[in-house]
């Protein structure tokens, strides 16, 4: 007479066997999909960190503002980097904005230095997380930006400020009437003898 444990014992094999077959791939295909969803999100943090790394010296840029602005969906979970984005924004949105202070310039000064130091510290941290072995120094004076480009901007943001005093009505556009001379007097064309 068969016993109790020699009939469950195949019994129970074959439905593990069973199981096994029928959950096998559906847990490959999760756990593949796991994975590139891990190398995709690697690859955007490491994108974005390409780009604010290529545009430190240039911040008005318009893909740096683009690529602080993803920080909060491409780092999502990162404690450190979310904190020190959170430090950045909070600082760039309390800037001097009354030129007519007496202490602006000053204050203008100690802000962007503060804005470097809290951007290095971001910058520092992302690459941390994405194993990049640069220190401070190296992400603050590391980068290049043509003197060209620096000036291009100048030039921008000074042509835009005096466009805004003459709407505004505090500048005018200097006018400079120059008189033309006055033309020769044309002589008259020698007529051509008739043949």
């Amino acid at each position: 007479m068969p016993t109790l444990l020699s009939i469950t014992m195949p019994t129970f094999l074959s439905f593990l066997t069973i199981l096994a077959l029928i959950l096998g791939p559906v847990i490959a295909v999760r756990v593949e999909r796991l994975i590139a969803k891990m190398e995709k999100d690697k690859q955007n943090k490491k994108q974005l960190f390409s780009v604010l790394m290529a545009t430190r010296g240039i911040p008005l840029d318009p893909k740096h503002i683009e690529a602080l602005n993803l920080i909060d969906i491409v780092f999502h979970g990162d404690k450190k980097v979310i904190e020190s984005w959170k430090l950045l924004w909070d600082h760039l949105g309390h800037y001097p904005q009354n030129k007519e202070h007496a202490n602006y310039l000053s204050d203008l000064n100690a802000a962007s230095e503060k804005t470097e130091n809290l951007k290095t510290n971001l910058l520092f941290e992302m690459g941390q997380f994405l194993n990049y072995n640069f220190d401070k120094v190296n992400v603050m004076r590391g980068s290049y930006t043509p003197q060209g480009v620096l000036d291009t901007d100048d030039y921008i943001l000074t042509a835009r400020d005096y466009l805004l005093k003459v709407m505004s009505g505090e500048a005018s556009f200097p006018i400079h009437v120059i008189e033309s001379p006055e033309p020769e007097a044309k002589k008259p064309a020698a007529k051509k003898p008739k043949s």
